[in-house]
Formats: structure tokens, C-alpha cells, sequence
């Protein structure tokens, strides 16, 4: 019973030095955030296979500009039958208000998250702010 528990003590450790913890109040970039802006959004990952995706932004701009790429259906990404715009999340990382510990990856762009394989915005989050890209 002694080794189980070392084992996943050991496991614990590694997994948080691997991703951030909602305390250190760091986002990927190193800086503190409150608050995060989160798009749903489906993504052709191969010619017969499609994804479903959660980015998450650190302000209300830097998601509009990814929302209007999604729009605009650049890079393989298009919004699907049920989309969900920015959305505000409060948290020092979008797990706090999200959930999906251990399942969010740095973005690559900077400072942002993705969660890949499920929309992690429900209608109960923070309110949809409909002005999520330029006309």
C-alpha cells in the first residue's frame, strides 16, 4: 500500500510541474490573468476527420481576431452547428471556470489555451458576447 501511494505521489508531482497550477497565477506566457475570452470552433484535422475545439485568449480582442479566423474559415477551422462565441471566463486559467484539469495545451500562440476534443463552453458560463468579430 506504501509503494501505491509513493507512485502516485511521484505522478502528482510530475504532472504539476508539467502545467501551471490555478495558484501560481501564471498563464503560458508567464503573466497573471483574471479573466479569459473563449471561442468553440470545429477543426479539419485530416481530408475525413474533424476535431472539436475550445481556444481560450487572454483579452476580448486577441479571441475576436481568432473568431473572425474561424469565420472566415482560414486554416482547416470553420464555427459548427451550435457555436460558441467569446466567451468571458473568469480564472487565472480557463480550467477554473471550464473544468477539464489536466487536458488543456499551451496554444501556439502565446499566452492562450486549446482543449482539444469537446466544446468546454455550456449555456450556464459567462454570457456570449455577440460582437465576437468585425462585420
Amino acid at each position: 500500500m506504501g509503494a501505491l501511494l509513493a507512485l502516485v505521489g511521484a505522478s502528482l508531482a510530475l504532472w504539476e510541474r508539467a502545467e501551471p497550477t490555478p495558484d501560481s497565477g501564471a498563464n503560458s506566457s508567464g503573466s497573471s490573468a483574471s479573466e479569459w475570452h473563449c471561442v468553440c470552433y470545429e477543426h479539419h484535422t485530416a481530408p475525413d476527420e474533424t476535431r472539436v475545439e475550445t481556444a481560450c485568449r487572454p483579452t476580448k480582442d486577441a479571441c475576436s481576431a481568432l473568431a473572425e479566423k474561424i469565420r472566415r474559415r482560414r486554416g482547416g477551422y470553420f464555427f459548427g452547428e451550435q457555436p460558441q462565441y467569446c466567451t468571458r471566463v473568469e480564472g487565472v486559467h480557463p480550467r477554473d471556470g471550464l473544468g477539464g484539469l489536466g487536458s488543456w495545451k499551451s496554444s501556439r500562440k502565446a499566452g492562450s489555451w486549446v482543449f482539444n476534443g469537446q466544446c468546454m463552453l455550456t449555456a450556464s458560463s459567462a454570457s456570449v458576447e455577440p460582437t465576437a468579430w468585425k462585420q
